[in-house]
């Protein structure tokens, strides 16, 4: 009688779902700090950070992952830096809001027939 060799095939490693998402979340949260000027995105970097790190955690109560260890810090970095660039934007808004109250008043009429003149010697100059 053939005997067949004995093979063992391990089975497929199982990913952690938790700690892919918080990476994955972790890295838009990070990217969405050099959107400064648009201002929305820092706010969704901010929920993504949170996000990212929530995921982490949950990911590393299942098993230890390096996935879900880089995710937490990316989670945690994104969120430092889109918090300080939102706060930063928010204080230049008040600044500028504040400088233009200063110089012109709350009359805007002044800056509004200033920016029509401008307008006029724009459509006047050929090229």
């Amino acid at each position: 009688m053939d005997q067949q060799p004995n093979t063992f095939t391990p089975a497929p490693k199982q990913s952690n779902g938790f700690a892919v998402g918080s990476l994955v979340c972790g890295i838009v949260s990070l990217v969405m700090t050099f959107f400064t000027a648009a201002y929305y995105p820092l706010f969704v970097g901010v929920v993504l950070g949170i996000i990212a790190i929530v995921l982490a955690v949950l990911a590393k109560k299942k098993g230890p992952s390096g996935m879900a260890t880089a995710g937490l810090v990316l989670g945690i970095i994104g969120l430092v830096f889109c918090g300080i660039f939102a706060i930063a934007c928010s204080a230049a808004a008040c600044a500028v809001s504040n400088a233009v109250d200063e110089a012109f008043g709350s009359d805007y009429g002044e800056v509004e027939d200033a920016l029509n003149q401008i307008a006029k010697e724009l459509e006047n100059i050929t090229y």
